[in-house]
């Protein structure tokens, strides 16, 4: 079993920043689709996804710039990489989003992008 707290109010660093990404839930399962598909953040805004795998099937998460995820060019730093998220895990990335994009994010496993395992990144 795997947790995350976001800290809010008086004294909590502000929600967003690299001491304090603001925590989104992204669902991997066999329909090969994201849940949700689309996630908006604010330009310079840093998020935490956490990923759980609720499938039979391995996944892996790719964000970053869109172009890059696209032709699945993982480079640690324009686009970060969580490989092999086993049925039943749960992972977490997190992403600082401070250029002016555009972003996605994606699952490359052989057959997964093909059939629709992506997602946009709404920059605000």
């Amino acid at each position: 079993m795997a947790g995350f707290i976001q800290l809010v109010g008086p004294g909590a660093p502000t929600v967003g920043t690299k001491d304090n990404p603001r925590v989104v839930a992204l669902d991997m399962n066999d329909t090969l689709k994201f849940l949700p598909d689309s996630v908006t953040v604010a330009k310079g805004e840093t998020i935490r996804f956490v990923l759980t795998n609720h499938g039979e099937a391995v996944h892996e998460f790719q964000v970053g710039d869109a172009a890059k995820v696209e032709a699945d060019e993982v480079d640690g730093v324009i686009v970060v990489e969580k490989d092999e998220d086993d049925p039943g895990s749960t992972h977490h990335v997190d992403y600082t989003f401070d250029g002016d994009g555009p972003y996605s994010f994606a699952c490359h496993e052989p057959g997964h992008y093909e059939n629709g395992m992506k997602g946009v990144i709404v920059l605000t």
